[in-house]
């Protein structure tokens, strides 16, 4: 199920708005192209697979992989839906930035496993982790949005919140 909507995604949010010039895909092409992107999910999680120590909580890891998109993307979707200020910079800045924190963290928490939060002596999981990774997008999306210009877009025309203006013919 996780490979199937983590692909679906890839796909639909990903290379489908870069394909937007170009020609559609037929179905056959479109499903083909779900397949591979959940290939192309399956093998970045495989590897990280690998690196994970047998004794690791399952849970555990799958609240770090789920982080490495989860981070950035949740961002981006809550700022481009319900933020004017929004910018591509800013998008890219928290999938760039959330995904980071998120494979150094799985890593971290592979070779020290019994980390500490400095002054509150709480050892941290991958809920810690997850948070930490999502606020630090977040906070990426923010700062970098503000800092570059902002292309006016009519968000509510994007998210039918307002009728397109029709042109009527006189008679």
């Amino acid at each position: 199920t996780i490979l199937l909507t983590w692909g679906g995604i890839l796909v639909q949010d990903v290379i489908m708005p870069l394909r937007r010039k170009k020609k559609s895909l037929s179905p056959k092409q479109h499903l083909l192209l779900l397949r591979w992107g959940a290939v192309a999910v399956a093998i970045p999680i495989y590897i990280i697979s690998i690196f994970m120590k047998q004794t690791d909580y399952l849970y555990m890891f799958m609240e770090l992989t789920f982080a490495i998109y989860f981070a950035g993307a949740g961002a981006v979707l809550l700022g481009a839906l319900y933020w004017r200020r929004a910018t591509t910079a800013g998008a890219w800045a928290a999938m760039i930035i959330g995904p980071f924190l998120a494979t150094v963290f799985l890593i971290m928490k592979t070779y020290w496993p019994e980390l500490k939060m400095p002054y509150f002596n709480i050892t941290l999981n991958g809920l810690h982790y997850t948070l930490i990774a999502c606020i630090s997008a977040l906070i990426s999306y923010i700062v970098v949005s503000l800092c570059t210009p902002n292309p006016h877009f009519d968000l509510d025309n994007l998210l039918g919140r307002k009728p397109k203006e029709t042109k009527t013919k006189k008679a």
